[in-house]
């Protein structure tokens, strides 16, 4: 069923967070929680929830690979890249990044924690007993939707089919499933706790139930159309820390 969202549907952007003081992934108890009488369905009605101004430059993020660096960033590739022609299934790769370039706009928002997901309820997005809520339950839960020009578009980067491994990363509705829910892994990234540029993290999406090894955002350099796809795959761990193709870090504010 199609979570639909709504004006006054509460939700808590990164720049809020971080106007408090919190990080991204870090910090005390989630929003989510603190709303006056938020339900299971209400809380889970906040992801996509529309609440962002029509201009990118405060409120989009540039989301770049260890593997490619800090000048390439996510990105809709859409032909054109006119910031139009938006969709579910176009495909989500890395990209040179340039202020020109209205489809390479994100807006994150966060909107609580694991824990506040986990249980049998149907709102719930994690059961109780999933890797998720047994290994993340401290770590925030966020979407990143296509807002070209800060224009939120109701498209977020997700994927088509819920714990399938090598499936590509799409724009897909905002706010309808836990396939474009996100959860940044700060266990086993490089230092850090994923708020500022260099703290690598894993990016694990919210939708796979594994008990296990997780699927993970992941950077494949060997695809050509489009070049540098973002997949999912199982997380893959050396000592603890995941491989180059599946840390990513992010700055605020336009792309260099």
């Amino acid at each position: 069923m199609r979570i639909r969202s709504a004006p006054t549907v509460y939700a808590l952007s990164l720049t809020a967070v971080a106007a408090l003081g919190i990080g991204l992934w870090a910090g005390t108890a989630g929003a989510v929680s603190h709303v006056p009488g938020l339900s299971h369905a209400g809380k889970r009605a906040a992801i996509g929830a529309r609440m962002y101004p029509r201009d990118c430059a405060g409120t989009c993020f540039s989301l770049y690979s260890r593997k490619l660096g800090i000048s390439a960033t996510m990105n809709a590739h859409i032909p054109g890249d006119e910031g139009t022609g938006g969709r579910a299934g176009r495909d989500i790769n890395v990209h040179l990044a340039r202020n020109s370039r209205p489809n390479e706009n994100f807006v994150p928002s966060a909107i609580g924690q694991v824990s506040q997901f986990c249980g049998a309820d149907v709102h719930d997005f994690f059961a109780a007993n999933s890797y998720a809520c047994r290994n993340y339950p401290d770590f925030w839960v966020f979407e990143a939707q296509w807002s070209p020009f800060g224009n939120e578009s109701g498209l977020c980067a997700g994927v088509a089919a819920a714990g399938r491994s090598n499936e590509d990363v799409t724009l897909q509705p905002c706010g309808v499933s836990a396939r474009t829910v996100w959860i940044g892994d700060r266990s086993n990234g490089r230092g850090g706790d994923c708020r500022y540029p260099g703290n690598y993290c894993p990016w694990v999406n919210g939708s796979d139930a594994s008990s296990s090894q997780p699927l993970a955002l992941t950077l494949d350099t060997s695809t050509v159309t489009p070049p540098d796809r973002l997949k999912v795959e199982p997380l893959a761990l050396s000592n603890g820390i995941a491989a180059d193709n599946q840390e990513f870090a992010y700055f605020w504010g336009p792309v260099a």
